[in-house]
């Protein structure tokens, strides 16, 4: 049951704004925000240090994806606190603030664990194939490789934010020890999430919905965008939790989403 949580972000000064404009738009009383920054000199510069809590990377970090290693060792930084969970995205966020409440979210996050479903859809890019292997090619175990292999029918269906990134805390030491997880393994195509949900599929009973068998749809639900509600209540169908959502979607189909308790948007500056 999770009962508490907080957000851990990467940060770097040209999206300082984000994060200045997120903690002017509600009171974060309860709720903790982690930030992960480059350096001593980025966290100086940060004009808000009493609203949020700083993880500084040590010095000479050398890494080709520091997105995703901000992020993992900000997690791993804070893995023996008492939160229940993380919610972990990038800076470019904005609060639905008529559903930005703590039982609505607490409910969120829970059905997410319960109902252990993920969402992916088919897709042909060799590009994202690559990421998809990628991804699978950190976790230390062969026979991981050859799972996660089948899982995703030979790399083809895409994970990649369908749903909020939520990282559990007590799945965090096991998850950890069973990937190759260092600054230099690191890489472009290792995407952070995608990471951590092919823990869920190989060790926590998790399942995929093939996206492209229900709504026809060749990707992952990133950025996703429909003129046809329709599609969104065969989602929710499907347990889809609709917490976040990309505010293009956000406003094609307000009601639908405030009524469905959907309490935060992402790539706002898309």
């Amino acid at each position: 049951m999770i009962n508490s949580f907080a957000f851990l972000i990467p940060i770097h000064p040209p999206y300082y704004h984000y994060i200045y404009n997120l903690v002017n738009q509600h009171e974060f009383n309860n709720i903790d925000i982690f930030l992960v920054f480059s350096n001593y000199n980025d966290f100086e510069a940060f004009e808000y240090k009493n609203k949020i809590i700083p993880i500084i990377l040590p010095e000479n970090i050398n890494t080709n994806n520091i997105v995703t290693f901000k992020k993992f060792y900000g997690l791993n930084s804070i893995i023996n606190q008492s939160y229940d969970c993380f919610i972990v995205c990038d800076a470019e966020i904005k609060l639905i603030n008529e559903n930005f409440n703590i039982n609505n979210i607490f409910e969120k996050l829970n059905n997410f664990f319960e109902n252990r479903l993920l969402y992916a859809g088919e897709t042909d890019n060799n590009d994202v194939s690559k990421i998809i292997k990628t991804c699978g090619d950190v976790f230390l175990c062969e026979n991981d490789k050859c799972i996660i292999n089948k899982i995703t029918n030979n790399y083809s269906l895409y994970l990649w934010w369908s749903d909020m990134p939520i990282y559990k805390r007590s799945h965090l030491k096991d998850f950890f020890e069973k990937i190759n997880f260092n600054s230099a393994n690191i890489n472009w195509n290792h995407f952070d999430h995608l990471i951590y949900v092919y823990y869920l599929l190989l060790y926590q009973n998790f399942s995929i919905i093939n996206l492209t068998n229900i709504i026809n749809i060749k990707w992952s639900l990133e950025c996703y965008y429909t003129d046809d509600i329709n599609n969104l209540y065969i989602l929710k169908n499907n347990k889809y939790t609709f917490s976040w959502v990309t505010p293009k979607l956000f406003n094609r189909f307000k009601d639908f989403f405030i009524e469905n308790k959907t309490f935060l948007l992402y790539h706002i500056d898309r």
